[in-house]
């Protein structure tokens, strides 16, 4: 199991940082030779293909044919720049890359593969559509050049710390830079420290959401307490207004509302879009406070059964296709009641049971939404349960708000940890 990058990359600064203090540095000009790849079509990489293809960022696939015999390093030219890799023979280089075919006889590859790393290449990357670097940015560069045998002790060492292996079951370092063994040792437990404590948040989010999935499965399990309804029965269910280019802005610009707005249990109103919608049409699909919107899909299994109520937030508003209306009777049904059993695991289930098609695709219709059953109890149990959720789900806003700055200051105290690192503060 390989090590985080970050740490990876912070003990590879920090070793050559401490070589270029002890032995001459040296322009990569003296020391390599660049050749840009060559273009690779689709239609010449192939499954069966025994030859690796690497691309700016590494292998992106195999042909048949070699462009390079020999085990190489290869430097991201175009779009992800400056990333090093290195690569198996035969192979073949793309030419979003470029690679090094001649290497001075006084350099290790491995060394010098971890040398590329530690450099800030990408600095010097061209900013247009696409980022970009030239050979001179690569070969403007200089890295330290210490006796071959100690060259490769790095190599060694940088190699297996970047596999997982503990600093005290590393290989040894040269003479002149052991000392740094002390440095990455407690670069590795702080930084185990920080992945641990970023797990445990992680995993603490999860369980939130479990927690409230789990409780809304558990307050809509009312099989036999309370009797079912179908849909049709208890609201007024309709599709969207067609949206063709024709209904440009006119003289009844009117606000609508896409599948893009309706978020889950949320709908997005710092989006306005506006088309033609005559007055009769305004009183058909008009949206009133209280209705409930349900993605009718395009295929999508993510975009099904995704629900928000509207409460107003916008006047003189219509549903645009895609998006259905589902208007409860309130004698009958609380709107967020409906809203919260369609978003429960129960109500999930039912939409995604009655959205897929022979096809394998999804998508719900008018049809479908009016066949879902949903248990209705007395309005005030209704509305018991709709405030039980609500007190719920105020919890976990809460608990996400604390994780997202917990989750922030973690992300910013290993940055803070290596740059201590870098002044000699560890």
């Amino acid at each position: 199991m390989g090590r985080a990058s970050n740490t990876t990359n912070a003990a590879i600064k920090i070793i050559f940082n401490e070589l270029s203090s002890h032995y001459p540095v040296k322009s990569l000009h003296m020391l390599i030779k660049l050749t840009n790849g060559k273009s690779m079509t689709k239609s010449r990489m192939v499954a069966g293909g025994t030859v690796p293809v690497y691309g700016a960022n590494g292998l992106i696939g195999a042909t048949t044919c070699p462009l390079v015999l020999e085990p190489t390093i290869t430097i991201g030219r175009v779009g992800s720049c400056g990333e090093i890799n290195m690569t198996s023979a035969p192979a073949w280089i793309t030419d979003n890359a470029m690679w090094i075919s001649n290497i001075s006889d006084k350099i290790n590859r491995e060394y010098l593969y971890f040398a590329l790393k530690g450099l800030p290449i990408a600095e010097s990357a061209k900013i247009a559509a696409m980022p970009s670097i030239s050979q001179n940015n690569v070969l403007s560069e200089g890295i330290p050049c210490p006796p071959l045998e100690d060259q490769v002790k790095v190599g060694i060492f940088l190699e297996e710390f970047s596999q997982g292996v503990s600093v005290e079951n590393c290989s040894p370092l040269p003479i002149l830079i052991q000392h740094q063994r002390r440095t990455v040792a407690r670069i590795e437990e702080l930084a185990a420290k920080i992945e641990e404590a970023q797990k445990l948040r992680r995993q603490a989010a999860e369980e939130a959401e479990g927690l409230a999935g789990s409780y809304a499965k558990e307050m809509f399990d009312l099989d036999g307490k309370y009797p079912k309804n179908l849909i049709e029965k208890i609201c007024v269910v309709r599709g969207g207004i067609q949206k063709s280019s024709a209904r440009i802005p006119g003289a009844n610009p009117r606000r609508y509302i896409t599948v893009a707005h309706v978020q889950r249990n949320w709908i997005d109103i710092n989006d306005p879009r506006y088309f033609e919608v005559s007055d009769e049409e305004l009183e058909r699909w008009r949206l009133m406070k209280g209705d409930v919107l349900v993605i009718e899909g395009n295929g999508s299994a993510e975009q099904i059964g995704r629900t928000a109520l509207f409460r107003g937030e916008i006047e003189d508003c219509v549903h645009q296709n895609h998006v259905i209306r589902v208007r409860p009777d309130q004698n009958e049904i609380v709107p967020e009641y409906l809203n919260a059993y369609l978003n429960s695991p129960p109500g999930q289930a039912q939409m995604r049971e009655r959205s897929r098609t022979t096809s394998g695709l999804f998508n719900l219709s008018v049809g479908r939404i009016k066949s879902i059953e949903v248990p209705v109890p007395p309005l005030d149990e209704q509305r018991r349960i709709v405030a039980r959720l609500d007190e719920l789900q105020a919890q976990v806003d809460r608990l996400k708000k604390h994780q997202v700055r917990t989750a922030e200051e973690l992300d910013a105290l290993l940055p803070a940890v290596l740059e201590r690192a870098f002044r000699g503060e560890l």
